[in-house]
Order: C-alpha cells, then structure tokens, then sequence
C-alpha cells in the first residue's frame, strides 16, 4: 500500500522507497538541496520543500514545494506474501491473476489490479521448481500445476480443488487448457515410467520418452502420443500457451552416435513437423526462446553470437538477431 513508501532527501536528491522490501522506487530529481518532506494523511500525496544553499552556485528560484500524487501500482508493482524466492510466474490469459511458483513450492495468486495476495497453494512437490508448469484457462476461473509425480487443478473463485492426478515421475512439464478440451500435459519420463529421467538414471537402461496426455475427470488420464525421438536425453522445451506444438532440444543415440537437435512436434498427435540438427552434440550451448504469442521462435548457440528467427508452427526462416533474453509479443521488441 501507499503507506509502506518513505521518502529520504539531502544533497540534491530526494527518493521514495518501499518500506517493506528496502527497494528503491522512485528519484524525484529535485535539482537542489531536499530540506523537508511530508506525506498527506492519506498517503496519497507527497511534498517536498527545496531550496538553494547559501554560497551555492544555484539560481534564486531554486527555492520551491513540489507535490506529487501518488499511485500504488504505476511503473512499479510490488506483489507480497511467499516466504521463500520465486522460481516461476505467469499471467492468467485475461490478465487479471498473476501466479508464482516460490522454491517452497507454494504458489500465491495475486489480483493483478488491486494488488491482493487472493489465494495462497500447495503445489504438488517435483525435483525442481523451475521444471514444473503452470496454467490458467482461458476464462482466468480455473488454475493448474503440475510436477513431480503429480497434477492438480483448482477453482480461482472457490480456491477449492477439483482435480487431481497421479503420475510416473516426470521433467519438463507444459501444462495447457486447449479451447474447450481436456487439460493436456506434455513431460519427460522415462520409457518404463518406474524411475524419473534423472542423471543417475542410465539412458542405456531406460531411455527417455516425452508423453503428451490428456488429463480427464476423477483421476484419469489418456496418453495421447509417446515421443521417443530423444532417447538420450532432452535438455529444454518450450511450448505457447495452447499447447498446440511444442519444441524439444534434445540428444538421440542410435548405431551411428549421438545426434542433437531442435524438434517441433504437434500438441495434439505428437508428429514431428520439423528438425535442425545443433553441431557439437550433448556438450553445446543451446539458446531458445518463444514470444508471448507463440508466433516466433529464437535458436542459437548460447555465447550470444547470431540466433535465427523461426515462423512457429511451420518453422520456416525468417530472419536473425543477437542473442536474447526475452521476445515481446511477435518478436517486434526484445531484451
């Protein structure tokens, strides 16, 4: 809230922070020296008095009250309540909910425009938190997490549970309520779904299989395509919010050595629409990203140097750029 703000001024400045956190919000650039300052009772406004020091090379004008309005939530929004770091968040569709996955594995639901911690989750526990996924469908009613061996759904406007599901034990997990079908799930396992694929399980034993199912009522699911192009092992994936592809960078292993590449498969039937082979194997730095709407993709190698731009789903060429963090939407913007 507005009250958690304070103002600090001196020597030709004058800041306003966040109480709560200790962050820096705002420079208020004053342009001489900060004498006073006060906040109204609402803690909607502030003003500060400033004047020019005796001596100072400074015009006489320089003595003035400058008063601002303030606006929780304007250039900067601070979300509070999860007790430990945050390893993933996402938006609901409709933007009105922001979820948070923290490394405790709780999740916090935030009301995006007013600011209010809405409902606070119990994630189902995975080896890593940044290896589970999150959905919310596309009415902003209704949230998903997956990870670990398990999946559950819940009610927003209830903060009930609906669903939940068992499952072997999994990595990589794209989670999505396509249109008015089931939730669908694509993860990798194992091919015996005994083990997870870990590091200190051999492929040679149990080779890796990406599965893609569909999520039904009281428990049950329906796998929908086995994907064992990556045997080997699947370093990344990444998926737009309808699951409608998915691409997967991966290792194969067959009688000819060890093979790695970028694949995209269909969300829904798992066919492979297309591949590139990435040169230097399992040891390379692979960079990937996706815009926000799921049109464009970004391949390169991971030492910042030329990426391609891909036309998602088809995959045709479209052009290059040096390495990003982040595509915006259409990859007209980046990071």
């Amino acid at each position: 809230e507005i009250r958690t703000f304070m103002v600090s001024g001196g020597y030709e400045s004058a800041d306003l922070w966040d109480v709560a956190s200790g962050a820096f919000m705002l420079d208020l650039n004053p342009r001489a020296h900060c004498f006073g300052a006060a906040f109204s009772r609402d803690g909607r406004r502030l003003a500060i008095s400033t004047a020019s020091p005796r001596g100072g090379a400074y015009p006489k004008d320089t003595s003035q009250v400058l008063c601002w309005n303030l606006e929780n939530g304007r250039g900067v929004q601070t979300l509070r309540g999860m007790a430990t770091p945050i390893s993933q968040v996402q938006f609901s569709p409709g933007g009105r909910y922001v979820a948070a996955l923290a490394t405790d594995w709780r999740i916090a639901i935030w009301d995006r425009q007013t600011g209010e911690l809405k409902l606070v989750l119990e994630s189902p526990e995975g080896e890593f938190p940044d290896n589970a996924a999150l959905a919310f469908s596309s009415d902003d009613l209704r949230f998903a997490c997956s990870a670990g061996t398990n999946a559950t759904l819940w009610d927003l406007a209830a903060g009930r549970q609906l669903g939940a599901w068992t499952l072997p034990m999994g990595l990589g997990d794209c989670l999505a309520f396509p249109g008015a079908g089931p939730l669908t799930l694509f993860r990798v396992e194992t091919r015996s779904r005994e083990r997870g694929p870990l590091r200190d399980v051999p492929y040679e034993q149990d080779p890796r299989v990406c599965r893609i199912r569909e999520l039904l009522d009281s428990g049950r699911m329906r796998t929908i395509a086995e994907i064992a192009a990556f045997n080997r092992h699947v370093f990344s994936e990444l998926a737009p919010r309808d699951l409608s592809y998915i691409v997967v960078d991966g290792v194969t292993i067959d009688a000819e050595g060890e093979h790695r590449s970028v694949a995209c498969f269909g969300g829904r039937t798992g066919k492979q629409l297309w591949s590139i082979p990435i040169l230097g194997g399992p040891k390379a730095s692979v960079s990937m990203h996706l815009d926000p709407t799921g049109q464009v993709l970004c391949v390169g190698p991971g030492d910042g140097s030329e990426c391609d731009l891909f036309r998602m789903p088809a995959g045709s060429r479209i052009g290059s750029m040096k390495r990003p963090e982040a595509l915006g939407p259409g990859a007209e913007i980046w990071l």
